[in-house]
């Protein structure tokens, strides 16, 4: 019975809109031919242009250092002129301004290689241009680290970011250790350079001293930016393979806040502070390049030009 029903069935008529689809959500008819939209597609054709509003404009300038990045050169090259004629507060301004531009480095390479990887809404960002004026968080990642340098006579970067677009555990690791890497390159660099121009040579130069100090300054902030401590470079780099539970804690926005602080009263301890001296002197002393023994004193004498001791 029920195979002559179906073949007594009448065929179904033609369809007249045969090649076209229509679109459930929207109601939009589409020639499947073609690329046509009926006109009763107007909510997506509406929808675009606020789509296309909200992506960053590309510009030639999103790359190009900042004026205020050129400003800090200036006047840390400003304070090398005067540690070179031994002059207060010559070695301050250098030590500073050279940490300050590190720090816009270290945050340019997290955020550069991000954005390479996909991470395209910081396009036109303060991290891109060098700007640390424009950083989301100025008081962390720039404000406390150079309170810490002050107070402390050690580097301690600002607190890791989480990258948004970024796709692949590897990368992600890779953008969470750029900024660490970057430090340690610009440590090389800084002991380089003295040892390349003195060849040996004693002196009692606040200029080289100066350099030399900021090496050990850029030790340290690779060695503690290394520690899988939550909130920390080092901790986003791991952060990829751990649980998501304790990934999501780890860089929270309070454990992001309060962690480079905790980090730093923790190295504020005598023993531990003891430490970490020795860990970034041997980091400069493999380098093999000449002896620092005496002359990193002295910066660190010549950086401190309120203190009588």
């Amino acid at each position: 019975m029920t195979s002559e029903s179906t073949d007594e069935m009448p065929d179904a008529p033609a369809d007249s809109s045969a090649g076209s689809v229509t679109d459930g959500a929207t109601g939009t008819a589409i020639d499947s031919g073609s690329d046509r939209v009926s006109p009763t597609g107007t909510a997506a054709a509406e929808d675009a242009p606020a789509q296309a509003a909200a992506e960053p404009r590309r510009s030639r300038f999103d790359h190009l250092p900042s004026p205020v990045f050129l400003a800090l050169l200036g006047v840390t090259a400003l304070g090398g002129w005067l540690a070179w004629n031994r002059t207060d507060p010559g070695a301050f301004v250098l030590v500073l301004g050279a940490w300050l531009l590190s720090i816009v480095i270290h945050e340019w390479s997290h955020a550069a290689l991000a954005h390479r990887w996909g991470a395209r809404d910081l396009r036109g960002s303060g991290l891109l241009s060098l700007n640390p004026f424009r950083y989301p968080d100025r008081f962390l990642s720039v404000v406390l680290p150079s309170a810490y340098l002050i107070l402390g006579g050690f580097g301690l970067t600002g607190p890791a970011h989480r990258w948004e677009g970024v796709r692949g555990r590897r990368r992600q690791t890779l953008v969470a250790l750029a900024g660490p890497l970057t430090n340690l390159l610009l440590a090389v660099l800084f002991v380089a350079v003295p040892a390349l121009m003195l060849r040996g040579q004693p002196t009692d130069s606040w200029f080289w001293s100066g350099l030399l100090l900021v090496a050990f300054v850029q030790a340290t902030a690779a060695i503690v930016g290394l520690l899988p401590i939550p909130g920390m470079d080092g901790f986003a780099a791991l952060a990829p393979y751990l649980p998501r539970r304790w990934a999501t804690f780890g860089l929270s926005d309070g454990v992001r806040t309060y962690a480079p602080i905790a980090v730093f009263a923790l190295l504020w301890i005598p023993p531990v502070h003891s430490q970490l001296l020795p860990m970034a002197t041997v980091v400069l002393e493999s380098l093999d390049l000449f002896d620092e023994s005496l002359l990193l004193p002295y910066g660190e004498l010549n950086f401190r030009f309120w203190s009588d001791s």
